[in-house]
């Protein structure tokens, strides 16, 4: 019959396991022999149109890198520079950096164009332990594995002292011992 005609096509999807970019090309001959693709240019009512097919299989989350800190470590400051890069095999979308589980910044997909793999935070000093956490996720919505650094930054020695076990419990046995060793010395 003369006329428009619409075909349906099924594809196995084992064809798209692995990741990558994939291009769908579907070529039909009628018995007239004439020949249409998906990729064909259409026009209807002054609409000109190609229906390509075209996606990519993406299962691989971003990764991401933080440097300026190591974790479990101590830094006399009242602040420093966190440098966050950040990657992935499309493109990351978002990214959100947390302190203590709290949303600090968020970074958008322009943003993260823009900084080019590679972001920075200036931490601000806290008498506490803070531990930083990013999270980013991609085109096909992969998140990343939580990437996190706990940290100590503060000027307040005597916090720095405290916390830093180790020198904190040796300084306190070594008065103990030296009181002791002054009492037996005096008996």
């Amino acid at each position: 019959n003369p006329g428009w005609m619409q075909y349906d096509y099924v594809m196995n999807a084992d064809n798209f396991k692995k990741e990558g970019g994939y291009s769908i090309t579907l070529l039909s001959t009628d018995e007239g022999g004439n020949q249409n693709t998906n990729n064909s240019v259409r026009e209807d009512n002054d609409q000109t149109s190609g229906l390509p097919v075209e996606f990519l299989v993406d299962m691989t989350a971003p990764v991401n890198i933080i440097t300026g800190v190591e974790s479990d470590q101590q830094y006399i400051a009242n602040n420093r520079t966190i440098v966050v890069q950040f990657s992935d095999n499309t493109a990351v979308t978002n990214l959100k950096l947390y302190v203590d589980d709290k949303v600090v910044k968020e970074f958008d997909a322009d943003a993260l164009k823009k900084a080019n793999g590679e972001l920075q935070y200036e931490a601000s000093s806290d008498n506490a332990w803070q531990t930083l956490k990013v999270v980013s996720t991609d085109v096909a919505g992969n998140s990343s594995e939580e990437t996190s650094v706990r940290y100590l930054l503060t000027k307040n020695l005597m916090i720095q002292y405290y916390s830093n076990k180790p020198i904190f419990i040796s300084s306190l046995s070594g008065a103990g011992l030296l009181i002791l060793l002054l009492l037996l010395l005096r008996r």
